[in-house]
């Protein structure tokens, strides 16, 4: 017998844009309730939480909440953001669990870290992946679990309640870049092989005549003044998500990259958060050439692919103007209400 109404149990450590999104997608379905469960919540990003019609939310101090919840919710299914959680001896039994895979293939992952992940991916009834390349290499990576019989692929869109409506005026030059995301600093010889290192790169493009405007995705800025060293960048507080979306729509494009120096899978099997976002907001990307990334920007034409050394392609501003066209066009089609019959689908095969 099929329910009706399923109680979703989404289970991570902060209450981040992946889980505000979800949680908007599926606010007014009536087959959907979601029960959240986060250990150290953004101020922020709770308040949306609470606005929100079918949604409840437990601040996990420790996984006893978890088992107690499950209970009194009557959660149907568990939907893990990360592996250690999933692995809690606290996991309620006879309840299933779907892994959501966001990160993997990192060039300093340990041996440890790596037993870690094959446990989980074996012991997960469902698994989500963000890339059909991560899902490639998942499945390569673990040859006996057997992924691709428990996966799908769900994109990591935004909600299109989040969204603003697109700025369709069109620059005369495109020189207003945009980046939001994670940094690190660059005073420590190690971060210079993290791949969230962007300092060349960024002052390659401030030469080259972009300015930037970098949105931090934590506070703590106190160590990123090597980069504000750098003419033509600004950095910028961080924001709550529903603000960034504002702001974005107003800049001439977004920027996506990783370190080179780094050298690990995820970047080329990597579609992150901000992907969707400027092309959902109406700006056009600029990426650098790594597989995933640069086969999505050149297939939709939402963007540009630019080399390492960050030279700007011939005719950039008329490239930019078709790619700005096509986001203002398609944009709205990379929103998470898209695919919420995809994932009540295979939330009800897991459970049956």
């Amino acid at each position: 017998m099929t329910r009706n109404v399923l109680t979703i149990g989404i289970v991570d450590t902060h209450i981040r844009i992946r889980d505000i999104k979800q949680a908007l997608a599926f606010n007014d379905d009536p087959e959907i309730k979601i029960v959240f469960f986060a250990t150290r919540p953004r101020r922020e990003n709770l308040r949306m939480f609470k606005n929100l019609n079918n949604t409840t939310y437990y601040h996990m101090r420790n996984y006893r909440v978890l088992r107690d919840a499950c209970k009194s919710e009557g959660i149907d299914l568990i939907h893990y953001h990360r592996h250690k959680p999933m692995l809690s001896k606290y996991h309620p039994r006879g309840i299933p669990r779907v892994l959501e895979v966001h990160d993997t293939g990192y060039a300093n992952t340990r041996k440890r870290e790596e037993k870690i992940e094959m446990k989980a991916l074996n012991m997960a009834d469902g698994i989500i992946c963000v890339s059909p390349a991560m899902l490639e290499y998942i499945d390569n990576r673990h040859p006996r679990i057997k992924v691709k019989n428990k996966a799908i692929v769900v994109y990591s869109y935004p909600s299109h309640k989040m969204l603003p409506k697109p700025n369709a005026e069109m620059p005369e030059n495109f020189y207003r870049c945009i980046y939001q995301g994670g940094i690190v600093n660059s005073f420590n010889k190690d971060s210079k092989y993290n791949h969230r290192y962007y300092y060349p790169y960024f002052e390659a493009l401030c030469k080259n005549g972009i300015n930037i405007d970098v949105y931090p995705s934590h506070r703590n800025v106190f160590d990123f003044e090597k980069y504000v060293c750098i003419s033509g960048l600004e950095m910028k507080q961080s924001v709550s998500a529903l603000e960034l979306y504002n702001i974005i729509r107003d800049y001439d494009f977004g920027f996506i990259g990783y370190n080179r120096r780094c050298n690990a899978p995820v970047m080329d099997m990597a579609m992150p958060n901000k992907l969707f976002e400027y092309i959902a907001c109406g700006i056009p990307v600029m990426t650098m050439n790594y597989s995933s990334l640069a086969k999505f920007v050149t297939d939709t034409g939402t963007g540009i692919v630019v080399d390492d050394d960050m030279s700007l392609p011939a005719r950039f501003d008329s490239k930019m103007v078709q790619a700005k066209m096509r986001c203002l066009e398609i944009g709205r089609n990379y929103v998470m209400e898209k695919q919420t019959d995809k994932i009540k689908k295979f939330y009800r095969r897991i459970i049956s």
